[in-house]
């Protein structure tokens, strides 16, 4: 799907009003999702830290990974007509704090619960459920304002995120966003994919 369609505006703008009325613009952000590579049936993209301010994304079987953070979810539709959120990205690092950890179903009774599914439903009446997934706001190194974090591809099934100054994005897509009223849309791009 692509980010800057008309669709994909009047969603982010509705997901903008959403977070705010529930008061959830600090815990949750929106995250394309990828379409290269692949997310085959029964894998996630396993987030960890290298040493060197980078992350590394890699393909790796959903039971290969225990304990971690989940930070993006996406909404997947049942064959009855409801749906449920589909964990995509679970992060394996010390940096992440696991104190906002709690998946958004798992939210009983809670604000985040009637959020939870006041999102499924605006994901599905807006028909972006293969376009945009819920990203959880964490932090995994100390960055300024003005750096973000560009993604490019190291191998087939592996990626690499790098911090870099805000000022040399050129041509790079926006693929992740925090709710920021400070920015015109309502939505500060935090990640962005390189083209090469």
């Amino acid at each position: 799907m692509d980010a800057s369609s008309e669709k994909a505006r009047q969603f982010k703008a509705a997901f903008v009003d959403l977070v705010t009325q529930f008061g959830l613009a600090k815990s949750y952000g929106l995250a394309q999702i990828r379409q290269t590579p692949a997310l085959p049936t029964g894998y996630v993209f396993l987030e960890t830290e290298e040493l060197d301010r980078t992350l590394r994304v890699r393909l790796v079987p959903r039971d290969n990974v225990l304990g971690g953070v989940q930070s993006v979810w996406r909404v997947q539709a049942d064959a009855n007509g409801s749906s449920h959120f589909v964990a995509i990205q679970p992060c394996v690092h010390a940096g992440v704090d696991a104190s906002n950890a709690m998946h958004p179903d798992d939210a009983a009774g809670t604000a985040r619960e009637a959020f939870a599914r006041a999102f499924r439903e605006l994901v599905l009446a807006h028909g972006v459920d293969d376009g945009f997934a819920l990203a959880r706001v964490h932090r995994h190194f100390d960055m300024t304002d003005d750096e973000v974090l560009v993604e490019s591809s190291a191998a087939a099934d592996e990626l690499r995120i790098q911090v870099v100054p805000r000022s040399s994005i050129q041509g790079e897509e926006p693929i992740q966003w925090r709710v920021d009223d400070s920015w015109d849309s309502g939505l500060r791009p935090v990640q962005y994919l390189s083209p090469c």
